[in-house]
């Protein structure tokens, strides 16, 4: 099983999560991470879902959202609003393509 994972992180314990999820069998792939460019990734992430739903990825994990945001965000509030309506279409593209959404809980 293929799970795309948005977004990396050098937090230890998504490393523990994925690794205990790849003994299982699972294949974890990074999405937002095409090119060097970060507001260039965030751009491209809607078309890297449709390409790895063509691959047969069927689970989406989305680990932070804040990696949806170009980087200049956090100053700009505009920039911030149209970081939101970039986000909306993508997560109303997973349930069309038979995609789960998966997510951190907090306790």
């Amino acid at each position: 099983m293929i799970t795309l994972v948005f977004s990396w992180d050098l937090n230890p314990h998504q490393r523990l999560l994925y690794g205990e999820m790849e003994k299982l069998g699972a294949q974890m792939t990074y999405l937002g991470r095409l090119k060097p460019s970060h507001t260039l990734n965030v751009i491209l992430v809607p078309f890297e879902l449709v390409v790895w739903r063509l691959r047969s990825a069927r689970v989406v994990h989305l680990n932070w959202v804040f990696g949806l945001a170009p980087a200049a965000a956090d100053q700009s509030p505009g920039l911030r609003a149209i970081a939101w309506l970039w986000f909306l279409p993508w997560l109303w593209t997973i349930r069309p393509m038979c995609m789960r959404l998966t997510e951190n809980r907090r306790p």
